[in-house]
């Protein structure tokens, strides 16, 4: 009699067990379910309008490292890559957005574009700048360049005309033609590289 009551007892333990064991189970699934309802919206951090050439972009910075690009009806979401300077977004698709300061350079179908914060007076209004070599072999010696959009018309210390397109830099503007003459610009100051030779300067 003893026996069978202990019998009856464990079954009953096993099965109340048994159902702690279920209930504390789908307990903790919900709790994962709950969790995961709660997850942290990405939050906007800046929104800026950039003018590129003819068209507008409207880009919003996250703070999960994605921005979102507008480019009329179409959106593009790109995330956060490693870059020498400033800040790059890229979709692993081809596109691709480099932005340093007020300036940036969009990138779609193999195409740059260079870009600037909307109402930024724009490069292409510049008049002529002046800039003296720190040569000393060319003492007194200017260069010249126009800027225009997404070019520079550089006038040099002979007075050759070279006609340059701007590209892709890491930091400030860099210009080149398919003849090797270059000319990279960042603030006040820049390099000018012709047949090889690479020739600094500063603004008058």
């Amino acid at each position: 009699m003893k026996t069978k009551k202990m019998i009856t007892v464990a079954a009953l333990a096993m099965i109340l067990g048994s159902f702690s064991v279920n209930y504390a189970a789908v307990k903790n699934t919900k709790t994962v379910k709950n969790i995961a309802k709660t997850t942290k919206a990405a939050k906007l951090v800046e929104s800026n309008d950039y003018t590129c050439g003819d068209n507008t972009l409207k880009v919003d910075f996250f703070d999960n490292d994605t921005a979102k690009v507008k480019v009329g009806k179409k959106v593009y979401n790109l995330k956060r890559a490693v870059s020498a300077s400033g800040e790059y977004f890229e979709d692993g698709k081809g596109v691709s957005l480099h932005v340093k300061g007020d300036e940036g350079i969009f990138t779609v179908g193999g195409v740059d574009k260079s870009c600037e914060v909307a109402g930024k007076k724009s490069t292409s209004e510049k008049q002529v700048v002046t800039y003296k070599l720190n040569d000393e072999t060319l003492k007194n010696r200017n260069i010249k360049v126009e800027y225009g959009n997404d070019t520079a018309k550089v006038t040099d210390f002979n007075g050759d005309v070279h006609n340059l397109k701007r590209a892709k830099s890491a930091s400030g503007m860099y210009f080149e033609d398919a003849d090797g003459v270059s000319l990279h610009v960042k603030g006040d100051e820049g390099i000018f590289t012709i047949s090889g030779v690479d020739y600094s300067f500063g603004q008058n």
